[in-house]
């Protein structure tokens, strides 16, 4: 006991000395902590799907889909590397190879949610109109 109150002394006396640089460290490490704690909430509560900035989602943030039902598509970053699973990664390629092909890189609405594919089922993406900078609606 005598060794753990002997090195909580020195410690305070070492954290007094360097008081400047005991707090930017503790900053650091607080703030990667809540960062971490943050992505962990982004990424788990389905909300990278869509972006909740655009005020045209509002009516559509309580339909999120919070199961994983979505990442079975998805190819896995870790495990075996199998014929299977090459076979699986190239299929999946090819079709987003083929999606890449099919845009139209020129064109005015490249950046238009068609093209950036968030028109799908239940991420509430359309039907929305934009406006030009004369007012008028496109």
């Amino acid at each position: 006991m005598d060794k753990f109150k002997r090195l909580g002394r020195q410690m305070a006396r070492l954290i007094m000395q360097h008081k400047l640089p005991t707090m930017v460290i503790s900053v650091i490490v607080v703030s990667i902590v809540l960062v971490g704690i943050s992505m962990h909430l982004y990424y788990s509560s389905d909300a990278f799907r869509v972006d909740l900035s655009r005020p045209d989602y509002v009516p559509y943030r309580a339909q999120i889909d919070n199961s994983n039902n979505h990442n079975r598509d998805m190819f896995e970053a870790q495990g075996e590397v199998t014929g299977k699973v090459l076979d699986d990664f190239l299929q999946k390629y090819k079709q987003e190879e083929k999606k890449a092909d099919g845009a139209r890189a020129f064109a005015s609405d490249v950046l238009s949610d068609d093209q950036l594919g968030v028109n799908g089922s239940g991420n509430g993406a359309g039907g929305t109109t934009t406006q030009g900078q004369d007012g008028s609606s496109e």
